[in-house]
């Protein structure tokens, strides 16, 4: 209950009446320098979704994560999004029809989501984009020994010396090659001198390295799963942070496990 409760606070009270008050000045200027024919938002960014409504432009959603309205009491959510959309000059929308009306896109299977889905929801074939820059593999890695490979990550945000630590404590003395890769932030050398087996790096591109793995631990993250399982890689899921928290930004794992 207390998990439920907290759910509902962070999307009422963060992404409803925080977030999307705080961005619609600036989106409605911007809406009027720019004109756009398409305002594309994050299915929880709903100050996009009013802008379109009440400049009458269309407007796309992409879904993030395996997270769907339903985990909190819809009426609630429709209930604050009239306030602001009052406030906004619109019209009520007690059936939350207008956050998705045109189109909403979806990278998983209709499977994953254990509440329901807009009517305008497309499913689409994931495609990963994990290189901004000119990001490869480390030359290290054409010369592994041939044992199996184990990779581990806990993102880009979760700052956990001491798991990564614990992982290199418990494989250090394993007949495997340790991969570990700490964030664009951190410096793999405050995890003290390794052996010539266990590799840590800051970044690596997924969909380089996961093909050369033969198994992953992560923490449960949107893209590092949908990364493991376009490779499919066997996982090993730690929930960490956010995720440990507000379980359902994470997989619905009865669903999950069925496209393992």
């Amino acid at each position: 209950a207390a998990r439920e409760a907290l759910m509902a606070r962070v999307l009422l009270d963060g992404f409803i009446d925080r977030f999307t008050r705080a961005r619609l000045p600036a989106l409605v200027e911007l809406a009027g320098h720019w004109k756009p024919d398409l305002i594309v938002h994050e299915s929880f960014e709903f100050a996009g979704a009013l802008v379109g409504e009440k400049l009458g432009i269309p407007h796309a959603s992409i879904q993030v994560g395996g997270a769907s309205l339903d985990f909190a009491d819809l009426t609630l959510v429709a209930e604050r999004l009239d306030a602001v959309r009052a406030d906004f000059g619109l019209k009520p929308d007690p059936e939350l029809r207008e956050p998705y009306r045109h189109l909403h896109l979806a990278f998983m299977p209709a499977s994953f989501f254990s509440g329901g889905m807009p009517p305008t929801t497309r499913h689409l074939r994931l495609e990963i984009f994990d290189q901004s820059g000119a990001e490869g593999l480390p030359e290290w890695v054409s010369r592994l020994s041939g044992r199996p490979v184990v990779y581990a990550t806990f993102g880009t945000v979760n700052k956990l010396p001491q798991h990564l630590r614990a992982i290199i404590e418990g494989l250090r003395d394993e007949p495997v090659e340790l991969i570990l890769t700490v964030g664009r932030d951190v410096d793999p050398a405050a995890l003290g001198p390794q052996p010539a087996h266990v590799h840590v790096e800051r970044y690596i591109p997924q969909s380089l390295l996961l093909p050369r793995c033969d198994v992953a631990l992560m923490h449960g993250g949107y893209n590092s799963v949908m990364s493991a399982l376009d490779a499919a890689l066997p996982l090993v899921l730690q929930a960490l942070g956010f995720l440990l928290v507000l379980p359902h930004f994470r997989f619905s794992f009865p669903e999950f496990s069925n496209h393992c």
